[in-house]
């Protein structure tokens, strides 16, 4: 029966890859259940997940709000490129905690030029994609910086999927 719940559960990712369309990022935010263990429970294998990949993921916890919410940061050097242009990028996370459930929302990415040179980090908009896609499908020059960026965050959320 767990087999089987587990396997639902992770179905349920599945479906909720991270995605930039036209209206920016889809969806908003992936929820799923928590049925083997109590708020507090997964709260806490949570933090202790971020504490053991912390150097994996270049994780730096923001805030926490005890059995209720998360905040932290994932940072990935090279995580995209445009041509001859590599970008680091650091992605920040929000993680609720309700009573048998859990819900993954990416607030913001920002992009930094990986340069000798310092360029400084700019947004990337999670709420406008129009610029990548044309008539619905996304620009072949975009295809591939669009699909890294959005591989961070699916990894993050398959793999907390898995507490």
């Amino acid at each position: 029966m767990l087999i089987i719940s587990s396997l639902i559960s992770l179905s349920s990712y599945g479906q909720q890859e991270f995605r930039i369309t036209e209206n920016g990022l889809a969806p908003e935010l992936s929820s799923a259940a928590v049925d083997d263990l109590s708020q507090s429970e997964f709260y806490e294998k949570t933090l202790n997940w971020i504490e053991t990949n912390k150097e994996e993921y270049k994780l730096e916890l923001v805030e926490k709000i005890q059995n209720q919410s998360i905040q932290f940061t994932s940072t990935k050097w090279n995580a995209t490129h445009l041509g001859e242009k590599y970008y680091i990028a650091e992605y920040t996370i929000n993680l609720n905690f309700e009573e048998n459930s859990i819900q993954f929302e990416p607030t913001a990415i920002r992009l930094k030029l990986n340069s000798k040179y310092d360029m400084g980090w700019n947004d990337f908009n999670l709420a406008d994609g129009a610029m990548y896609l044309k008539k619905g499908k996304v620009i072949k020059k975009y295809k591939a910086y669009l699909n890294d960026l959005m591989a961070r965050l699916n990894k993050l959320n398959m793999e907390l999927s898995k507490l």
